[in-house]
């Protein structure tokens, strides 16, 4: 298997993480992915973020959604003024609080990254976001309870947002490279199936060197990687969806049980079914 040139980022032991970072960025930041999803709320400076293959250039107020497994990074020049707020958030907590006309988790799984809200939703997500902060920093009884009811006021709003946006999205990315990003789409709704370079090459009538050219410069990694690390994340849902390492295996698009078992324990640290060991990086306080 190919050494990944991208990483893990982060962990998250607990329902939600905030930080509230007004640091510039000092060295450029890879492209990598989290266990769990991730609320950028652009505050001051000019900014803009890469999420999977799509560039987003962002202004303050803007909201960035990452979902669990994205593959991303932030685009900012380094030693620059860059205010955000940074929410890590565990996909249980979503679920557990969801109902079936409001899936809390929606919005963290569509290819639409970024919410640029308008009117009444932009002052609500601002207030929100505001309180959400003071009851972080300055802890007093029921915080907790408050946080929580916070999160899952300001993740309805986002639901909302999105839905009421949806074909019509004030803010449009730049996808820089369309094919590739017609590529990325195919083999995320298709990874279970037969997919190979030579394959993907024929199908959108590309050259295949151009084509993994430029897959790497738009993500950060080659074409096998890609597919390899996306199939691993699918088959970790599965484990925790009660599937046995067999079924997760092949139900995730691999064919070999033994290369499987491999990468995944290469990967998340632990033989699949056996449980995550949460690695963290130098870096994983930053909360980028």
């Amino acid at each position: 298997m190919t050494e990944p040139t991208y990483v893990k980022r982060g962990y998250l032991t607990e329902e939600f993480r905030l930080f509230h970072l007004s640091n510039p960025i000092v060295s450029e930041i890879g492209f990598h992915y989290h266990d769990f999803h991730k609320i950028v709320y652009i505050l001051a400076g000019n900014s803009a973020y890469n999420i999977e293959g799509m560039h987003y250039d962002l202004r303050p107020g803007d909201v960035v959604l990452v979902g669990r497994g994205n593959i991303h990074r932030p685009e900012v020049r380094l030693n620059t003024e860059y205010e955000r707020i940074v929410i890590f958030l565990s996909p249980s907590f979503l679920r557990e609080h969801q109902e079936p006309d409001c899936p809390l988790e929606q919005c963290f799984l569509s290819d639409k990254h970024v919410l640029r809200p308008l009117g009444t939703d932009r002052s609500v997500i601002a207030q929100t976001m505001s309180r959400l902060n003071a009851e972080i920093s300055f802890a007093s009884a029921g915080s907790r309870l408050m946080c929580r009811a916070l999160l899952i006021q300001l993740v309805i709003t986002f639901a909302r947002a999105s839905s009421q946006y949806d074909g019509k999205a004030p803010l449009v990315a730049d996808l820089r490279d369309e094919k590739n990003a017609l590529i990325l789409r195919y083999i995320n709704e298709n990874l279970t199936e037969e997919l190979t370079v030579d394959f993907l090459a024929e199908r959108f009538y590309v050259s295949k060197y151009h084509m993994m050219r430029s897959f790497k410069k738009n993500t950060g990694f080659s074409i096998h990687e890609y597919i390899s690390e996306k199939r691993l994340l699918l088959s970790r849902d599965l484990l925790e969806a009660g599937f046995s390492a067999t079924d997760a295996c092949y139900g995730s698009g691999f064919h070999n049980y033994s290369t499987y078992a491999r990468a995944y324990k290469k990967l998340f640290g632990a033989p699949p079914g056996k449980g995550v060991t949460h690695i963290m990086p130098p870096d994983a306080g930053t909360g980028d």
